[in-house]
């Protein structure tokens, strides 16, 4: 039903029409007719009425499908499988934060889309717009976005949201071979280091003056996070992910049980002589007896002000942030690394997950058994060893020497 008013000495055409957001005749429209003659109002009234139920039954038939309500639809989705374990967090935020930077990126430059009308050229777009982004430096980020997006369009496709994706032969970067890692002399030195920090007494450190006069020293913000050298420690004597250290729990939930789902847990045992991980829908005990002592001496509760009163809080997890009761966030302790290797004058191509397979690497040159390693590792194939197995060209000609002589 629609209907024509006279306002400001023009006549202004009304109508409710078809939603297909709500499936109801709630979304208002408003035009104005250009004319203040009754009849000749009447007459424009006419065609847009015929327009705008040609647009309803159209809408009716074949709905739009805009870009922005199923990316919300599809997160939402995933949203419940992480509930239900079957989906990890993480997973779920590397998705959430991919769609919506291909969504600001799509709505910056073309506005809001159906997304049957998204094409090849979009996505390629998209790709060249992140590369040139300065904080993106590896094209493993990339990579990534363009892998959540292209699940996001197969979900799609699957639920026949659309008839076909704009990912038909779109060449997806491989993400970068982690080939700098540190070599046993290196690995050696920061495993010194790191051993120096963890065995310090621990002192009561002045509080450093306030205002302009407040002076630091350089590793000032290195001993404010203390909880940071004995996670390092921690990777480097079992070759644990950054990801299954951040989330170690004092000990297991009720949930922490079962096998071959996304959600991730690790835990200490109650004698703390060893770890267990559940971590990319793989399941290990790793022993960690010549850790004891350090575990030992991570304090379980800390004292927080709630309602300007001191209350003492106990741990859930071994590395907790005390401000928020959660883990820290894997990108802190990346942070706090590449500040450390800056400082320290260390090789700054090496990351936290480096140092996975520095460990691997220094195992393996020292004569481990490859299948042992690939236990603590939490590898079940031998192709896994290739990506932390560093074989160098010593390796081979030693490998030649055992051939039978003539």
């Amino acid at each position: 039903m629609s209907s024509i008013y006279l306002k400001d000495n023009t006549y202004w055409y009304h109508r409710y029409t078809y939603n297909p957001e709500t499936g109801k005749k709630d979304k208002r429209v408003y035009k104005s007719l250009k004319t203040n003659d009754y009849n000749e109002g009447l007459l424009r009234k006419e065609s847009l009425d015929k327009k705008w139920d040609e647009i309803e039954e159209k809408d009716r038939v074949n709905p739009p499908k805009p870009l922005r309500v199923l990316i919300d639809k599809y997160l939402e989705i995933r949203k419940v499988e992480v509930s239900q374990r079957r989906r990890s967090p993480i997973t779920y935020r590397s998705d959430d934060i991919s769609l919506n930077q291909f969504l600001d990126f799509i709505v910056g430059e073309y506005g809001e889309m159906d997304i049957r009308k998204i094409q090849k050229s979009h996505i390629i777009d998209f790709k060249d717009y992140r590369w040139s982004q300065p904080k993106v430096k590896s094209q493993t980020t990339v990579s990534l976005n363009l892998r959540v997006i292209r699940s996001f369009f197969s979900f799609c496709l699957d639920n026949e949201w659309i008839e076909t994706t704009p990912f038909l032969k779109v060449k997806i970067p491989k993400p970068n071979k982690r080939e700098n890692y540190p070599p046993t002399e290196e690995f050696e030195k920061i495993t010194k280091y790191f051993r120096t920090e963890i065995e310090k007494p621990k002192t009561n450190k002045p509080k450093p003056t306030d205002g302009k006069n407040k002076k630091q020293s350089k590793f000032d913000w290195f001993y404010e996070n203390e909880w940071f050298s004995k996670l390092i420690w921690l990777i480097l004597n079992s070759g644990m992910r950054v990801g299954e250290t951040t989330i170690l729990k004092w000990k297991p939930d009720s949930d922490d049980v079962g096998t071959g789902h996304s959600y991730s847990y690790s835990y200490l045992s109650d004698d703390m002589k060893s770890i267990h991980i559940h971590f990319k829908r793989r399941t290990r005990v790793i022993p960690i007896v010549h850790l004891s002592k350090m575990f030992g001496k991570i304090p379980r509760t800390y004292m927080k002000n709630e309602n300007g009163k001191p209350v003492r809080k106990t741990k859930k997890y071994v590395f907790e942030n005390e401000r928020t009761g959660k883990p820290h966030l894997t990108g802190t302790v990346s942070h706090l690394w590449k500040k450390l290797s800056v400082d320290l004058e260390w090789d700054t191509r090496w990351t936290i997950h480096s140092l996975r397979h520095g460990f691997t690497s220094y195992l393996l040159n020292h004569g481990r058994d490859i299948f042992v390693v690939s236990k603590i590792l939490g590898h079940s194939t031998l192709e896994m060893m290739d990506i932390y197995g560093h074989t160098t060209r010593d390796d081979m000609v030693d490998s030649f020497k055992s051939l039978p002589k003539n």
